[in-house]
């Protein structure tokens, strides 16, 4: 890890976001979201705004949006040859996320962005995103993710995060972070240090729990982050943006910005799921297949829940909307995680703290990190009710594990399938929650009918060895 390949790179292409107004988020949770917002805000208020985030779910290009527009084939084939030939004449080995940040780099350039909403990858200080002069700076918030890469500890975690400081520039850092450390650093570089009861009145905030200590709603909290980020940029101040740019936005369009969500944040979905009995001719001369029939056909309605949540902090997160919004009804989780992840961990706040009879289907991502089928398995029978092993052959009574019921070798389509046709025959027609990682929501989400761009299996640029796929880095 390091910055120089992206300083060579940044330096070559000429320093493309260097006149825009750029705010530069990091975080463990919710820097994806208060990207998201702050983008769409921007582009409702009348700028060209550009949005870099990382990782995706369908596609690569959804990392790299202007204007709410993902960046299509053909910039991607005019531009990252300019890209390969700047890696070549440097002999830099670039990553695939040196290259995507540097391709969304160069694409909000062409595009004469006015505004760029930049998510850091991972950590901060050596992230391939650090080498622009940003207008803000905002850290939402630190948790324990990542520890091999940032360090085992919240302190140690945070001054990573702390790296996209910069002297002079302003910093906006959330309540889930240790203010006071990152207060210190932030006089030690000479930034301006905000937090949001400098900006929002509590009258203003969304998140204000009559119990202090009770744990906030993730949604209202991300949006108090994204307008007091905005206010700062916006506001006649030392750190607003340059005079001359026109910026209006109406309240309904603000407050519409401010709570939209990317997918897979708490996303819900209804799914009409068919259901009857499967019927087959008695005559053998006739062909089983062809002839069987569906009979008594029903459609029930299925509540589906995709959310990426997949660490301690963010697990909390969406148990507690689950309670709120799905109390007392069954649920239904399709998971597939990390092996890399305290998976340990996760289960126990799932199984201990889902306020509904739980039942879990296990899926494998096909990725090099995702924990097996089998492992997944085990972890959960060595957790339900407290630590007595459960047969893996039925469903556990009371029980956790619906074994029979996982996708063949952990298929995520199949997963989905399966815990859809179980919960629509639940005796009171359960949830159906999907989460661990984003690794697995591009087959859920097909599977569900969503139609969403792909990259295909790889996109080559002509005239070039090098070639895209539509993977994730391994970080």
């Amino acid at each position: 890890m390091g910055l120089e390949n992206s300083k060579t790179i940044y330096k070559a292409l000429g320093k493309p976001l260097d006149k825009m107004h750029v705010i530069h988020v990091a975080g463990t949770n919710g820097k994806g979201s208060v990207c998201w917002k702050a983008a769409n805000y921007l582009h409702k208020g009348g700028l060209s705004t550009g949005l870099f985030v990382s990782p995706h779910i369908s596609s690569f290009r959804e990392r790299v949006q202007v204007n709410g527009n993902i960046l299509s084939i053909e910039d991607v084939v005019e531009l990252l040859p300019q890209i390969f030939e700047i890696c070549d004449q440097h002999k830099i080995p670039a990553t695939f996320f040196e290259l995507t940040t540097a391709l969304a780099m160069l694409r909000f350039q062409t595009a004469r962005c006015e505004a760029v909403v930049l998510e850091v990858g991972l950590g901060g200080r050596l992230d391939a995103t650090n080498v622009v002069t940003p207008s803000l700076c905002v850290i939402t918030s630190i948790g324990l993710d990542h520890l091999k890469i940032l360090g085992e500890t919240i302190e140690q975690i945070a001054m990573e995060k702390a790296g996209i400081m910069k002297p002079g520039i302003p910093v906006l850092v959330g309540p889930q972070c240790p203010v006071e450390l990152l207060r210190g650093e932030a006089a030690r570089v000479g930034a301006p240090f905000f937090t949001l009861s400098d900006l929002l009145s509590s009258k203003e905030r969304r998140c204000h729990p009559r119990d202090a200590s009770a744990p906030p709603d993730i949604d209202d909290l991300n949006a108090d982050i994204t307008e007091a980020a905005l206010r700062l940029l916006l506001q006649k101040n030392d750190y607003s943006l340059q005079t001359g740019v026109s910026f209006s936005i109406s309240k309904e369009d603000s407050e519409e910005s401010l709570m939209n969500r990317p997918p897979c944040r708490f996303e819900i979905r209804s799914q009409l799921v068919t259901l009857g009995t499967r019927q087959t001719p008695s005559d053998t001369s006739v062909d089983p297949a062809s002839a069987t029939v569906i009979e008594n056909v029903q459609t029930v309605q299925v509540d589906v829940v995709l959310d990426i949540a997949h660490n301690f902090e963010s697990i909390q997160a969406l148990v507690r909307k689950m309670n709120k919004y799905f109390y007392g009804r069954s649920v239904r989780v399709v998971l597939g995680m990390s092996a890399d992840k305290d998976v340990n961990t996760c289960l126990d706040i799932i199984l201990k703290n889902l306020a509904s009879p739980v039942k879990i289907h296990c899926v494998k991502a096909a990725h090099p990190r995702a924990i097996s089928v089998s492992s997944l398995r085990s972890l959960i029978h060595q957790r339900a009710h407290g630590g007595v092993l459960v047969d893996a052959e039925v469903i556990p009574v009371p029980g956790y594990l619906d074994s029979t019921q996982d996708g063949t070798d952990g298929d995520i389509r199949e997963g989905v399938r399966n815990a859809l046709q179980a919960a629509a025959t639940d005796e009171s027609t359960s949830v159906v929650l999907v989460f661990g990682s984003f690794f697995i929501m591009s087959e859920v989400r097909a599977e569900l009918g969503i139609i969403e761009e792909k990259d295909g299996d790889i996109l080559y640029v002509p005239g070039s060895s090098n070639k895209m796929r539509d993977a994730q880095e391994i970080i």
